[in-house]
């Protein structure tokens, strides 16, 4: 199992629209294998949300990337950070992936 977290900040005058992609996104990977939770909760008052997903393995977190629509996600936001992947040691390939999203910090937990 993998927990993935990060931080999705908003572009200026955009922070509702990031909320209602992130909601949009939410509803649409209901039915993603492998994903056994998704959730955006309000970081703070700066409008920033932290991501926290569940994957069962690594093939689940790149089926989710690749069905994830996530244009609009990019749209409202200005930057990700604060990337924590805990679970298993992830191969070089996920690794690559979620650190060109945004700084990644690995925690072997297994």
């Amino acid at each position: 199992m993998y927990i993935l977290t990060v931080v999705a900040y908003p572009k200026p005058g955009k922070a509702a629209d990031l909320r209602q992609a992130c909601r949009d996104l939410t509803a649409a990977s209901a039915d993603h294998e492998g994903l056994s939770s998704y959730q955006w909760t309000a970081a703070d008052d700066s409008g920033a949300l932290n991501l926290v997903e569940v994957h069962a393995d690594e093939r689940s977190i790149f089926n989710h990337i690749e069905l994830a629509d996530v244009e609009a996600l990019g749209a409202a936001s200005e930057r990700y950070d604060d990337c924590h992947l805990y679970g298993p040691q992830p191969s070089q390939e996920l690794t690559d992936l979620l650190s060109s999203v945004a700084p990644l910090t690995v925690h072997v937990t297994i």
